[in-house]
């Protein structure tokens, strides 16, 4: 049987009884198009499943809290939706892969010190690359205070300058960028200790 938009729409509003079947038939003639952009931005089709998954579950949510207004184009809405989430996610792991390789390098550099060498050679010819970002990890968890925070609300969490002065309650973006570079100062001290 093939549902119509406005079908779909009352039946979620109504728990029809046909709920299920709507549902279902909406995840399989959205996949298709999912999987196009699944694979476009690099993500495994589980994952892309989920998404899928989840995108139509906010979808009931909205029209069941009455969110949604629209009774027009469902695969459009569920389409914006979910590019929207694995491009938001595509540019969060994009922004986490550079930041530890960033983190990374200054490891290496610290590492390449005469004082570390000195003391750790054997253990900085070991070292590969799982071992440097937990180096990095390890010197995170050592920062004190709220700079763990603010550094791992902006680089892992993603939140503007703008964001991160709304939430500590800094007057404005310009003293979340001071703060944040001074934290991230401590971080490279830390990751120079021997």
């Amino acid at each position: 049987m093939k549902f119509t938009h406005q079908d779909i729409f009352d039946q979620i509003k109504e728990n029809g009884k046909n709920l299920n079947d709507c549902l279902a038939e909406l995840y399989k003639d959205l996949w298709p198009t999912i999987n196009k952009l699944r694979k476009k931005f690099g993500f495994n089709e589980a994952d892309a499943k989920d998404l899928l998954q989840n995108v139509i579950i906010e979808l009931y949510e909205n029209i069941k809290d009455n969110s949604y207004k629209e009774k027009g184009n469902l695969h459009g809405y569920i389409y914006w939706i979910a590019k929207t989430k694995l491009i938001n996610e595509y540019k969060k792991n994009l922004h986490q892969k550079k930041y530890i390789e960033s983190l990374t390098y200054e490891a290496d550099e610290a590492i390449k010190t005469d004082e570390i060498i000195e003391t750790n050679e054997a253990i900085e010819a070991e070292l590969n690359n799982k071992k440097r970002e937990k180096f990095v990890i390890s010197s995170m968890e050592k920062l004190k205070g709220q700079c763990r925070e603010i550094l791992t609300d902006f680089y892992y969490g993603r939140l503007s300058l703008m964001d991160i002065a709304i939430k500590y309650g800094f007057k404005n973006a310009n003293v979340a960028k001071n703060i944040k570079g001074r934290c991230f100062g401590e971080l490279k001290n830390i990751i120079h200790k021997p």
